[in-house]
């Protein structure tokens, strides 16, 4: 805004510049304008800057001017009008002539106000200038009688203009300065529920003040204290018994008396016409007079006023039920719905905050508590959403709601602690103060609430207002019972997604093939199983009956059980042999309750390797009946065979005849012989623990042919070894490595009597770079160069069915590879095959023999007890140990020793492990609870040849012992080795002699 005066411009064009130098450089044009000036904000008319004459003239300080909204300077025309000034276009310097301000002490004049648009291309922040009015200062004091009828027709020709309250304000207030000496005014209207009533219109009297006059008068418009023939004077509000509680801020407003003119429309109190005055008066009958003509005009425009805002609001209500109603008709969108209606509402209404709130589906008590379902608030209010559940039919406010037929309205909520004691905190956190709430019914059930709140300050609220909220409430009744509908709908389609697709992660998930077929046996769908076999797509098999589909699985259609699940009208099993292996294929049928056959589920499962697996359990089942077959009859022979070797060695260490002692040296010899054949078929056919020891890969050779010797020499296999004799050893298993070489020359061996009937079997050691090399070459057939690459693959194998598993060689294989070698072979067909085996040599702990003792040492004569089931091995024990100049009592079980113990003392016990009535193992518990001093004089002997249980026992007794058949010279030795330790217990004990090549074949 620009001073009228041409200096005044120019003093503003000048420093035009100036002003946008910053901070200081406002300050400076400011000064320099030489009238009041204003700098605000136009975005939030809020003041930024007063210049020092604006603050002399107008009465406020620097600290009041801070933040200072314009409607306190202007009434609201004026101000509309400055702002659409600062909204012309820059060029033009625009001025609002005749506008009124009010200064810090309410005292009003009349001025020009200059506006200079300054910050941003939309005049964001404007310069105001207030100069003299151009037609002079207005006349101050109480107004000549003899202008009162000029006066009043012009104010009953602005009455008849009146169609809005902000007019009606300004004509009062005008008829107040010109005719009644009051320079500030309101108009209070009749409203705000029974006995309240609202401020239509005010100048020029704090919001503080003026909450406190209205108070005061509510009650006498409440009681009916005022009416036309009565119009109340205060002529000092010390004196007024009313206005007791605000009196600090009517004086602090500078309020010190009023005159109430009533406002009636056929006996009807409208509302009131108030003046204040700055000091203490009482108005004469001539101004009462005159008011009450003025306020005879003002109640006819008040009730026009009145009646056209009814009309407004009625039109209003009415377009925002139809716009509601248009949207419940659109697409459905509960929650933009209710985000709309609310939004509409509280702008029709004026409210802060507009809330739908639900109660909480899964009460038990309807309306236990309530969550809000749709919020619109003004910006910066604090909304509800976040605080989740809210507690609601036990707290008062929720018993006022469900038990009143009515929809409950509270001016002020800060005046009924009685409503809001349960959600005190909630109140006074959100400033909340007018309030309205109207139920939600649907089906003769409270489902939920539509509220409308005011923060900060009172709001009354009219009849039709609160029927707008009530059928605002009502039609969103049928909005919510329809999202709740749709809601469950939704969840309900969303849980039979959720099972269907967890049903098909299940149905993919099952490793086995499945497929679902009709009644006729069509495909309907297959599991992921299914589809990889099929390749991927099962599209193109969808309607095909099961045979093709089996055609396509196993190689060629196989009998599918379908019809005869159907026919039977149950689970039918079978096995089918394909081209691409064995398979288990399964039929279930579904029916429905009236027997009606729904759909058949196929189960097919590939079962090669678990049938070749099955022969090989099988296989190794036979294996280790032959194993207990071949250990009973080796413990059956090894009796006799000990009996015979060690009565030849007692016939050959005696004089005789030369040729009688080569048949006994050939009797021994054959009788060791058929000993190491029992020992060679327990070491193939019994389990083995794998352990690693120092072996010689010559030595395991040696053996494996000596077991195949037989079957190579009758099928007229030729065998030539070429077995290096420095061959280094090496840390293995030797148990695996004779399955190794046994399966290469088993397979040899097969390929060449197939192939020839006869062949040669070559095998070769060597050693080089830290390997030891073994070959083994045949003269078979030789191998496909397309199988050569599958020679090792599990379940590989050429031979007809039944006549190989395809795992030997693969589990060789394994067992080179576990220990770091290399398995290898080559092949030309017709030519032969080379099995090639690397080992790496490595080194590991020797078993440190034992010296033993010399022969020529003896033991003194002692008694020995022999403890023996078989009578041959007891006599040749007997004389064996005779010879040697020892007593020697011989018994036939463990309960014989223990008799023969408590008569008499023994130096050595001889006892063998398995034998009738009390064996070996018994016999040591007894004597290890009994007589513990006899076990350092204890030997064991056994046919067993070492059995697991048997080597479990040895092993825990710690015991020296002998496996039959054996030497009558190793038998002496450790005789004497354990008695002459026995006869020297000063010397410490004796090691016990290591038995050699009596232990069981590695």
């Amino acid at each position: 805004m620009v001073s009228t005066s041409a200096a005044g411009r120019r003093r503003l064009e000048a420093a035009e510049q100036e002003i946008r130098l910053g901070a200081g450089g406002i300050d400076r044009l400011m000064e320099r304008i030489g009238e009041a000036a204003l700098l605000v904000d136009l975005s939030t008319r809020a003041v930024l800057k007063a210049n020092s004459l604006f603050l002399k003239r107008s009465g406020y300080g620097p600290e009041d001017i801070e933040a200072l909204d314009l409607l306190r300077l202007h009434d609201l025309k004026d101000l509309e009008r400055i702002l659409q000034a600062a909204s012309q276009p820059r060029a033009e310097r625009s001025v609002v002539p005749s506008a009124s301000c009010c200064g810090k002490d309410g005292s009003l004049c009349t001025v020009d106000v200059g506006v200079e648009p300054l910050g941003g291309s939309a005049g964001a922040v404007a310069l105001l200038t207030y100069g003299e009015q151009s037609g002079g200062a207005p006349q101050a004091g109480p107004p000549q009688r003899g202008r009162e009828r000029p006066v009043l027709c012009d104010f009953t020709r602005k009455l008849a203009a009146v169609r809005d309250r902000e007019s009606l304000g300004r004509a009062l207030v005008e008829a107040a300065a010109g005719l009644m000496a009051s320079d500030r005014a309101f108009l209070l209207g009749q409203g705000g529920g029974a006995g309240g009533a609202e401020v239509l219109a005010s100048c020029g009297i704090p919001a503080g003040a003026l909450e406190v006059a209205r108070r005061w008068l509510a009650d006498l418009l409440g009681v009916g204290l005022l009416s036309a023939e009565r119009p109340r004077v205060v002529a000092d509000i010390d004196r007024e018994e009313g206005l007791r509680g605000g009196r600090d801020e009517l004086a602090a407003a500078g309020v010190r008396a009023f005159v109430v003119l009533p406002l009636e429309d056929e006996a009807r109190v409208l509302g009131a016409w108030v003046l204040a005055y700055r000091d203490a008066r009482a108005a004469g009958e001539c101004d009462l007079e005159l008011g009450r003509v003025f306020a005879a005009h003002l109640s006819g425009a008040l009730a026009g006023v009145q009646a056209l805002e009814r009309t407004r609001r009625e039109k209003s209500h009415h377009e925002v039920l139809t716009r509601i109603i248009s949207w419940l008709r659109g697409p459905f969108d509960l929650e933009g719905i209710l985000q709309s209606l609310t939004g509409e509402l509280c702008r029709t209404l004026g409210a802060d905050r507009c809330l739908v709130l639900a109660s909480g589906e899964s009460d038990a008590e309807p309306g236990a508590t309530l969550r809000v379902e749709a919020e619109h608030c003004r910006a910066g209010e604090t909304p509800l959403r976040a605080l989740g559940a809210i507690r609601f039919s036990s707290t008062a406010l929720g018993q006022a709601v469900l038990y009143s037929k009515e929809p409950l309205a509270v001016e002020d909520l800060k005046v009924r602690p009685d409503l809001t004691e349960d959600h005190e905190e909630l109140v006074q956190r959100l400033d909340l103060r007018g309030l309205v709430m109207a139920k939600i019914i649907s089906r003769q059930e409270f489902i939920g609430l539509v509220a409308v709140a005011t923060s900060g300050r009172p709001r009354p609220w009219s009849a039709e207002e609160i029927a707008l909220v009530q059928a605002v409430a009502d039609h969103v009744a049928v909005t919510l019972a329809t999202g709740r509908l749709a809601r469950a709908s939704q969840e309900r389609a969303q849980q039979i997604e959720r099972e269907r697709r967890e049903w098909e992660r299940t149905f993919d998930a099952i490793p086995e093939m499945i497929s679902i077929h009709d009644g006729y046996g069509r495909l309907l769908r297959a599991n992921l199983a299914m589809q990889v076999r099929l390749g991927g797509d099962p599209r193109a098999f969808v309607g095909r009956e099961c045979g093709e589909i089996l055609e396509a699985v196993m190689g060629r259609s196989g009998d599918c059980p379908h019809e005869a699940a159907t026919r039977g009208r149950r689970p039918i099993a079978c096995e089918v042999e394909g081209e691409r292996g064995a398979f288990a294929l399964t039929a279930i049928p579904c029916f429905d309750a009236a027997g009606k056959c729904l759909y058949i589920i196929h189960v097919c499962k590939e079962i090669t390797e678990e049938k070749t697996i099955r022969e090989q359990l099988l296989q190794t089942e036979k294996m280790a009946a032959v194993g207990k077959l071949v250990s009973g009859v080796a413990h059956e022979l090894n009796n006799p065979l000990a009996g015979v070797i060690g009565f030849a060695e007692i016939l050959l260490d005696r004089p005789g005849d030369a040729r009688l002692k080569k048949s006994l040296t050939r009797i021994r010899e054959e009788a060791e012989r058929a000993s190491r054949i029992v020992r060679n078929l327990l070491t193939f056919a019994r389990k083995h623990k794998p352990e690693s020891v120092m072996v010689s890969v010559n030595a395991v050779l040696e053996k494996t042919l000596e077991l195949r010797a037989y079957d190579l020499r009758v099928n007229k296999i030729k065998v030539v070894a070429d077995l290096a004799p420095s061959l280094p050893m090496t840390l293995a298993d030797p148990n695996q490595l004779l399955q190794v070489f046994m399966n290469i020359i088993t397979n040899a061996e097969q390929a060449m009597r197939e192939a020839r009937g006869r062949g040669t079997l070559k095998l070769s050691t060597s050693s080089a770079d830290g390997n030891i090399r073994i070959a083994v070459q045949d003269e078979g057939p030789g191998i496909q160069p397309g199988n050569l690459k599958k020679v090792f693959d599990p379940f590989f194998t050429t031979k007809p069915v039944g006549r190989g598993t395809g795992l030997g060689l693969s589990i060789c294989h394994g067992i080179i590879k576990e220990v770091g070698g290399t398995i290898s072979v080559s092949s030309s067909v017709g030519q032969g095959t080379v099995f090639t085996v690397e080992l790496p040599v490595v080194s590991g702990p020797e078993r440190r023999a034992e010296a033993r003792p010399p022969s020529d040492i003896k033991a003194p004569p002692s008694r020995i007890l022999v403890v023996d089931d078989e009578i041959t091995i007891r006599e040749l024990m007997h004389d064996a140990l005779e010879d040697r100049g020892h007593t020697v009592e011989v018994v036939d079980s463990g309960l014989a020793a223990l008799e023969a113990l408590r008569e008499k003392t023994y130096d050595l016990i001889v006892s063998d492990l398995k034998m009738p009535e009390m064996d070996g193992q018994e016999l040591f518990a007894r004597l290890t609870a009994d007589s513990p001093h006899l076990l350092p004089r204890l030997i064991f002997t056994s046919g067993d040849t070492m059995s697991a249980e048997t080597r479990s026992f040895l092993d825990r007794a710690g015991r020296p012992y002998l496996l039959k058949p054996f030497k009558m010279q190793d038998m002496v030795e450790l005789a004497d080795k354990i008695l002459l330790a026995a006869s020297r217990p000063d010397e410490g004990p004796t090691p016990i002699p290591d038995p050699g090549d009596n232990r069981p074949a590695a």
